[in-house]
Parts: structure tokens; sequence; C-alpha cells
């Protein structure tokens, strides 16, 4: 048995550690022999056809000779794999007609350890504490986007969409069990970690206004629902959705039943006046302001 053993990581960007050594494959990130290995690394396991690999690295290419062009890749990678310091081995297999990526090589890859410890956080009957943990470890995981350099070839992107939606799912179901237990610090945490990554995503939006809702910060909820709605207007053109207007509505309703020191109204009806452009008023304060008039 090997002495060594890879660590592959293809969340947020792509890299093969021996150990504490990053490996130096190639200087151009974007080779087709670099989408080939990083093809072959995320099928562990399995064996692919010459075709299919052609398919997947060339896409609609005009090819040629597809299964020669495969051929001198497969090739290639294995001198580079040893030119990158790795120890003499039959790092890619050809057996019965099929390429595979030897698994008698221990290699450990953050994709597959994520996916499965979503896996068994799901696993019915699981307790709140260990789904937590398990959740926790596979948002530890989560850097970004799945092999982000490969975002233009169709087998990445369908790959990295699954993954995303992945990572919202958790973080919600994680928030929901931290909810219950009254833990709204790390709900934020968790939300920080999301949006540091997706800073437009509405859903991770969602979970931090209804967190400050509950814990009564008013003043932030809405200066956060205003940020998100702002951010949706300035890069998409668009408004809120429902569930954004009803936590409007919420925040707005728990400030009418609240009563305020007069210096605190002052401050909350201070505004601005050097700011420039349209004013963009969400449709729950204009129909407010509107029946008031």
């Amino acid at each position: 048995m090997n002495e060594y053993s890879l660590y592959i990581k293809m969340l947020g960007s792509f890299a093969v550690k021996n150990g504490d050594k990053t490996l130096m494959l190639t200087r151009n990130r974007e080779s087709i022999m670099l989408h080939l290995l990083q093809y072959l690394l995320y099928n562990y396991g399995s064996r692919l056809s010459t075709m299919k690999l052609a398919d997947a690295i060339y896409e609609d290419k005009e090819i040629d000779n597809p299964v020669k062009a495969i051929q001198v890749l497969i090739t290639r990678l294995r001198q580079a794999l040893l030119d990158a310091g790795l120890p003499p081995q039959e790092y890619i297999q050809f057996t019965g007609g099929m390429y595979g990526w030897n698994t008698q090589v221990p290699c450990r890859i953050d994709a597959y350890e994520y996916e499965e410890a979503v896996k068994q956080a799901r696993i019915p009957g699981q307790p709140p504490e260990r789904r937590l943990e398990l959740y926790n470890r596979a948002v530890e995981l989560y850097d970004g986007d799945f092999l982000p350099d490969l975002s233009g070839h169709s087998w990445a992107t369908v790959v990295a969409a699954y993954y995303s939606n992945l990572f919202f799912e958790i973080i919600e179901e994680a928030s929901q069990i931290l909810s219950s237990q009254g833990n709204y610090t790390d709900i934020h945490r968790l939300c920080s970690k999301g949006l540091g990554i997706y800073p437009a995503e509405e859903r991770l939006h969602i979970i931090k206004i209804g967190c400050l809702i509950k814990e009564n910060r008013l003043r932030e909820a809405l200066a956060a629902y205003h940020s998100i709605t702002e951010l949706l207007l300035n890069e998409w053109g668009v408004g809120p959705t429902g569930p954004l207007q009803e936590l409007y509505r919420e925040i707005t309703a728990r400030y009418e039943g609240a009563p305020l020191p007069l210096n605190k109204v002052r401050h909350e009806l201070a505004e601005e006046t050097n700011r420039d452009g349209a004013y963009y008023s969400p449709l729950a304060s204009f129909l407010d302001s509107y029946h008031r008039c």
C-alpha cells in the first residue's frame, strides 16, 4: 500500500496536494490536460470510455480524431503527474478499453466529503446535534463554486449548480435547528460564510433578516432588507420578492407595535440629503404611504 495520500480540492478552486505540498501540474490553469485530470478525479471509482472523455473535454469542438487526441492527452498527463513530484505509479489505468483513476492511490476529494456529510446529516432519525455537526462540516468544506475554471463546460456547470443549491439548503436546514434552540449566533455565522461567497443570494439574506427579527434587532433587520433590495435593483433591475416583502411587513408591524423614545424616533426619521439618483420604495412602503395621503 502507498505511504502517501492525495487531497483533491475542487470547491472554490482546484488543487492537488500530496501531504503539505501542493503539486504544480501546469502553468496554464485552463489547459485541456488539466481539464482531463479534473474530470477523471471527479469520476473517481468509475471507468470511462475514450468517447465519453472526448465528449466531456472537447464538447462541441471539431476534433479530427478524438480517440487519438485523448490518448495523447493521457500520455502527457501521466508524465505531468510524475514531473510534479508524485512517486512512480500508474495513476491513470486503462482496462477493457476504459480509462479511470487508480483507486489504489488513496485520495480524499473535498466535493465527495461535502456531499457525503450532507447525506449523513439527512439520514432519518439523525439527532439534531449530529445533524448540525455534519452540516457545519459541509459548510466548512464549501469554499465556492465547483471547479470555477470550468464554468463554461456543461458537465461542470451542472455539478456546480447542484452543489451550490445544496449549500443554500443545508444553511436553511441548519438554521431551522439553530433557531429552535435559540442559537442565533451560529445562524449569523453560517449566513456570513454564505454571503461571503454569494453576496446577492436572496435565500441567505432572508435567513439573516429573519434571524435579526427574532432577536428584535429591528433596525439592523431593516438595514439588511434595504441592502439586499438595493442590490437586487442595481444588479438585476428587480424589486424584492414575496418572502422579502413579508419580512418587511413584519419589521414595520413590530416597529408600529413598539413604543419608541423621542430620540429614537428622531434618529429613525433622519434622512441622508446627499444621495443622488432615483428613489426606490418597496411596494409595502409605497402602498402604506399612498393610503395615508
